[in-house]
């Protein structure tokens, strides 16, 4: 497997556990500061600084086996079932309409 395409897993796994740690915050955007913030074991640490280390000189990190612990870290954040009774809050929608509306206006041609 490409292992590049292992950050387009980790990102989302990693953002999903820090949701459940931070419930009313948002996620940083870098992923070096996302792991940061969440408790993660230090082998998985190490081996994230490892590849994205490897990422910031080169574009490709070639192909090679997914590491264990990052492959169970995915399977534990990304196979969990989406809660469906969850209320919105009163203002959800209406903060959701007047943020779409300013990135229109912001990035519309």
């Amino acid at each position: 497997m490409r292992l590049k395409r292992l950050f387009y897993a980790v990102r989302p796994a990693a953002t999903l556990h820090w949701l459940d740690t931070h419930p009313h915050g948002t996620p940083p955007m870098r992923l070096q500061e996302l792991l940061a913030e969440v408790d993660i074991p230090p082998t998985l640490r190490d081996t994230m600084a490892e590849l994205i280390s490897v990422k910031s000189v080169t574009r490709e990190l070639g192909e090679g086996t997914v590491p264990r612990v990052i492959a169970d870290y995915i399977s534990v954040h990304l196979d969990q079932p989406v809660p469906v009774d969850v209320p919105l809050a009163p203002d959800a929608h209406a903060r959701a309409a007047d943020t779409f509306r300013c990135l229109v206006t912001r990035f519309a041609p």
